[in-house]
């Protein structure tokens, strides 16, 4: 038996297959030492170049400190901080995920 003749049901026409549709969702990647993880673009309001942070007393170690992006003063968290890996060097590769 052939496999078209397999794919007829025993009533005699054969059944369209169609595609299955998976959905998708855009993300930003960002590399943390060794690891690369994923956001979901629609929580990610721009990503821009590191200019110069503002360091704060006593903050948490992660807190880096603040930024002015437009005449909004952010805080800065080092990801890699916050999940225990040393520190990076900033550098002229380095960005600012801002995020919802």
């Amino acid at each position: 038996m052939s496999a078209e003749a397999e794919r007829v049901p025993p009533g005699g026409e054969a059944e369209e297959i169609l595609p299955v549709e998976e959905p998708t969702e855009s993300l930003i990647t960002l590399r943390l030492g060794t690891e690369w993880y994923g956001l979901p673009i629609a929580k990610a309001r721009t990503v821009v170049r590191v200019g110069h942070v503002t360091p704060l007393p006593s903050v948490p170690p992660h807190v880096i400190g603040i930024v002015n992006l437009r005449g909004e003063v952010l805080s800065v968290t080092d990801l890699r901080r916050l999940f225990g890996l040393p520190p990076a060097p900033i550098t002229v590769d380095s960005r600012l995920v801002i995020v919802e």
